[in-house]
């Protein structure tokens, strides 16, 4: 007679093939966080003042990294999950960009030299980033630029500062719930990440990117209700073939953002890597923003 499994049992098999499958790819998302000499070398090699620098508040550490005058506005970046400030170096080193603004890309909690332990709130994930406001050393308005679940963390925090913002770049923000929680693949991935017979093989970073990846839609519906208050201007850029985070993600943008101008870059056949796969793309979109008056 042969042998059959019950449907629990294809179950458990299909769901230790995802995780075999997808693991490698998932833990490749995004490079490891640079450490203090490697930074410093990446850097000198450029022949480039930098500053890696924390800021110590109520038993919190903000680890950032930053290039430019102080002088200029500053143009802060906020990474993805998992992710770390790095994912923007040669945003920070190009020279062009320099020129325009004072940069500066962090490490959110739980990831690179910041706190060891993240947040699974978007209220959490603002006000722990919030310190770092105050390295703006002039009245000029700030640009944010986000990538991936960046994107909810930084509407959070745009919506408590707006008087000093300028605008809002959204690269393939992770914002719609509904898209979120249809993509079955990953939420199970999610789910599974957390069996304590992979404990042992997965990252820390992927395990506090569960963290916070696993309430988000909840946690954007919360703050739903606020994005009528929003009114600096958006621009939202996203690949047409995005798996991670789909391109429908940026209809949603458009149609939940009224009260504020949403311009949209679509690159064609594109994932959700680009922020590392098309720099140069993005910088000089950043400059051209950058210089709007």
């Amino acid at each position: 007679m042969p042998f059959k499994l019950g449907n629990k049992s294809k179950k458990i098999v299909l769901s230790l093939l995802l995780i075999i499958y997808f693991f490698p790819a998932i833990s490749n998302i995004t490079p490891s966080a640079l450490n203090p000499q490697k930074t410093k070398t990446f850097f000198n090699k450029k022949q480039q003042y930098f500053k890696d620098r924390f800021i110590i508040t109520n038993s919190q550490k903000l680890h950032y990294v930053s290039t430019g005058n102080d002088t200029l506005p500053m143009l802060l970046f906020i990474h993805g999950s998992p992710g770390s400030w790095d994912a923007f170096k040669e945003y920070l080193a190009d020279t062009g960009l320099q020129k325009l603004a004072y940069m500066v890309s962090l490490d959110r909690a739980g990831y690179g030299q910041s706190n060891e332990k993240g947040f699974a709130s978007l209220k959490e994930q603002s006000d722990f980033i919030e310190p770092i406001l105050q390295l703006r050393k002039n009245n000029k308005p700030i640009t944010i630029i986000s990538h991936s679940y960046g994107g909810p963390v930084s509407i959070k925090l745009c919506l408590a500062h707006q008087n000093i913002l300028k605008q809002l770049i959204l690269i393939s923000p992770t914002i719609s719930p509904s898209i979120e929680e249809n993509i079955h693949w990953k939420r199970n991935l999610q789910t599974m990440s957390q069996w304590a017979i992979w404990n042992w093989m997965i990252a820390k970073d992927l395990q506090t990117s569960t963290q916070e990846m696993q309430p988000l839609p909840d946690e954007v519906r919360a703050m739903e209700k606020d994005f009528s208050l929003f009114t600096k201007p958006i621009l939202e850029i996203h690949g047409t073939k995005d798996a991670l985070a789909p391109y429908d993600n940026q209809q949603y943008v458009q149609q939940n953002f009224k009260n504020c101008k949403v311009d949209t870059i679509s690159l064609s056949k594109k994932g959700h890597l680009i922020p590392f796969t098309m720099p140069e793309k993005l910088i000089e979109i950043i400059k051209k923003e950058l210089i709007k008056i």
